[in-house]
């Protein structure tokens, strides 16, 4: 009944990696995108879309598995449920992750043996965006416009979204984007 116009609007930057069909298509399609794009300090190289359902051998992604993408750009890739997101050691480094880093609602994922893995589920993920710079009303602006105008393209004219929980700004940002859209029309 409802889309987040925001996260899709983001989406159409992120890495796609819908069509990775193996951890290890991952690992190529990361370190393509490194060659393509500089990473600046603070920035992060995020994807979205992975599915270890649809992988030839069913395993999650870990921390490591980035690694061999870079261990000195942090990197995030989303799964395409948006409801766990893996990390690359040096996003656990900047985050700050460590054996105590407990998230409410959320669940930073270690192994047996108390590694975090790099998985990060629910409202863990959280500590990926939150250590991320925040967005401006015109960067949220800039997000829903890209988000409508494919949209438009594929012939979707009208859309409900819960955007007030997009977590690259607070609400407040968001509904100021959304009245700066209207007042221009």
């Amino acid at each position: 009944s409802h889309l987040h116009l925001c996260g899709y609007g983001e989406s159409l930057t992120n890495l796609d990696l819908t069509i990775a069909n193996s951890i290890d298509q991952m690992i190529t399609l990361g370190k393509e995108a490194l060659e393509k794009h500089e990473y600046p300090e603070g920035e992060w190289l995020v994807g979205r879309g992975w599915n270890q359902e649809i992988f030839t051998v069913k395993t999650m992604p870990t921390k490591e598995d980035l690694d061999e993408i870079s261990t000195t750009i942090p990197i995030a890739f989303t799964r395409v449920c948006n409801h766990m997101t893996v990390i690359n050691s040096k996003a656990e480094e900047v985050i700050g992750i460590d054996h105590e880093t407990f998230v409410e609602g959320g669940e930073v994922v270690r192994s047996p043996n108390g590694i975090f893995t790099g998985m990060l589920k629910e409202k863990a993920m959280l500590l990926v965006r939150n250590t991320m710079k925040k967005s401006s009303i015109e960067d949220v602006v800039t997000t829903i416009e890209r988000a409508q105008e494919k949209l438009i393209s594929l012939g979707i004219t009208s859309v409900q979204t819960d955007d007030l929980q997009f977590s690259g700004a607070g609400w407040e940002t968001i509904i100021k984007a959304y009245a700066t859209l209207h007042k221009e029309n």
